[in-house]
């Protein structure tokens, strides 16, 4: 499939190159995220080859001008929301009668528990994602991440039917991450805009409804329910721990290895493969940046934020490309899968997209 689409896509730039944003700062992006994506890897040519092809790929789209990145977004974000309507009502179906399973398989990562899958949507069978909705995903949080991204690469588009779509069903994943960078990516794209009542106006709004989520959850019933239970008992600080109580991404195991990997031989491009390997086997469940540290080491980690930074430093409208960056940057502390075209995809299209203030739409429609 990535061959047939590096071929399109390089005879399609061949024939409109002068059309193409040939921009120095995207040559700096792939260097960077060829280097990122290849630490820590098993490096052979296959490993070499398949790296080279995904990241020409992220190239070209990377030098498409704005319209066609924007007909890339509205084309991901429409059948995303459609496979998803999809799949939700077939979970809903689902969660009140009975449907049959196809078979049952064990993830490919031993933290993750075995899985029944129903063609349309996957649940797992030891009560870890119970009545979370996550679709053809693994976790609830890797769809409530997607989801986050893919809405704030549409600038929060609420007259959009398909951005609706995700947002509704951001709300039945009840990922506390993809909650958390949903309302933070609002916040920014808010300040993005330039007229300051519709900013205060925005957040005032949305700070009712998690105020009204939380008032709910904390006094019905006694906070014995589920939204209680799932997202705002993970918000409340953990004085054992020292920190958040959701925050459960990283163990005890993994806090001791990145603690010697930055102060050992092994900060600039940590583990061997074997060492990393077997760490693996030993720490149990983990993800996020301290994971991608462990393996890939300072320099791999620069490494994919340059990447990204240059992505963002080549558009025209860089506020709002930095702000998007941002986002990602603080959603990095759980998970690290910047490599994902879900996340990739959605940060070079909505970073490139100008930001329309309410002045401008009012405009937009006198001249309609």
């Amino acid at each position: 499939m990535y061959v047939a689409v590096f071929a399109i896509g390089l005879i399609n730039y061949q024939k409109q190159r002068n059309k193409y944003d040939n921009n120095v700062y995207f040559v700096y992006a792939v260097i960077f995220l060829f280097i990122a994506n290849v630490l820590g890897a098993e490096i052979s040519v296959s490993v070499i080859g398949k790296s080279l092809l995904y990241i020409i790929i992220i190239w070209l789209v990377m030098v498409l001008p704005i319209g066609q990145k924007k007909v890339i977004l509205d084309f991901q974000t429409k059948w995303l929301s459609l496979l998803l309507i999809i799949s939700f009502v077939a979970w809903v179906f689902h969660f009140f009668s009975s449907m049959p399973f196809s078979y049952a398989y064990r993830p490919n990562f031993e933290h993750l528990p075995p899985a029944y899958n129903y063609y349309f949507f996957i649940t797992t069978y030891a009560g870890l994602f119970d009545y979370r909705f996550h679709s053809v995903f693994l976790e609830p949080g890797h769809l409530g991440c997607i989801i986050s991204f893919l809405v704030l690469a549409n600038q929060y588009n609420f007259k959009n039917k398909y951005v609706q779509v995700l947002a509704v069903v951001l709300l039945f994943t009840l990922s506390l991450a993809g909650f958390v960078l949903f309302f933070i990516g609002f916040l920014f794209y808010s300040i993005a805009q330039k007229k300051a009542s519709a900013k205060l106006r925005k957040i005032f709004a949305i700070g009712l409804v998690f105020g009204g989520i939380w008032l709910f959850g904390t006094y019905y019933n006694g906070g014995d329910n589920y939204i209680n239970e799932r997202i705002i008992e993970r918000l409340q600080y953990d004085d054992e721990s020292g920190d958040i109580a959701g925050d459960n991404r990283y163990t005890e195991e993994m806090d001791r290895t990145f603690e010697q990997t930055l102060t050992g031989s092994d900060l600039l491009f940590g583990l061997s493969i074997n060492q990393f390997r077997h760490f693996r086997e030993n720490a149990g469940t983990g993800a996020g940046i301290k994971l991608w540290f462990i393996q890939k080491g300072l320099v791999g980690t620069l490494s994919l934020f340059l990447g990204y930074f240059f992505i963002a430093r080549g558009s025209r409208n860089r506020r709002w490309a930095m702000f998007m960056l941002l986002v990602y940057v603080i959603s990095s502390y759980q998970r690290m899968y910047f490599f994902w075209a879900s996340y990739l995809i959605p940060f070079i299209c909505g970073s490139y997209l100008p930001i329309i203030t309410k002045e401008e739409e009012i405009e937009k429609k006198k001249i309609i």
